[in-house]
């Protein structure tokens, strides 16, 4: 387990709005997830849900919040989406996020570090580490343009999914698989 994911940005807003983005249901919902039910005390709830139909699959159903302090720190418990469901969602414990909010006494603006840990050491999990050291980064750099965005959050999903989507036509071009 030494095998770690860790990304840092710095967010075009406020500390308390960048901690609030990761603790209130309705900004995780902009940026994050289809649905979210957070509570944000130690021992509350931290659930994600990307298929609203089905909150079994591909959530993190069952997390809590294992420690918080209010616009600075916040760590969580994580499971996988369901390819990865079979090992990552049964083993105990369950890997593990912790979000550091670091303010800039420059401007308005919060540098956020997100740290995934308790990663295993097989093919199957470092399948898993390389597809949400991805999943984290893609995330933050939506938060990023949402931070710097005055836009409507449904426009900028929208175009930020045809951004990824015209990213992977050209990934498969230079690969030959089109």
């Amino acid at each position: 387990m030494d095998k770690v994911i860790h990304h840092k940005v710095k967010l075009h807003c406020s500390q308390q709005k960048s901690f609030e983005m990761f603790t209130k249901n309705d900004n995780l919902q902009k940026w994050l997830a289809e649905n979210a039910d957070v509570e944000p005390y130690v021992g509350g709830k931290y659930e994600l849900f990307w298929d609203v139909n089905n909150k079994k699959i591909n959530s993190t159903l069952g997390c809590k919040i294992t420690a918080i302090e209010h616009n600075n720190l916040l760590c969580f418990e994580w499971k996988g989406a369901a390819q990865f469901a079979g090992f990552m969602n049964t083993v105990d414990p369950l890997t593990h996020v912790t979000v550091i909010f670091i303010p800039d006494s420059n401007d308005e603006s919060t540098q956020i570090h997100l740290i995934h840990t308790g990663w295993r050491s097989d093919e199957n999990w470092e399948s898993a580490r390389r597809w949400f050291d991805s999943a984290w980064e893609n995330a933050l750099d939506y938060f990023l343009v949402l931070s710097f965005s005055r836009l409507n959050e449904v426009n900028i999903r929208k175009v930020f999914t045809i951004c990824s989507i015209l990213m992977l036509f050209i990934v498969y071009l230079k690969s030959g698989c089109i």
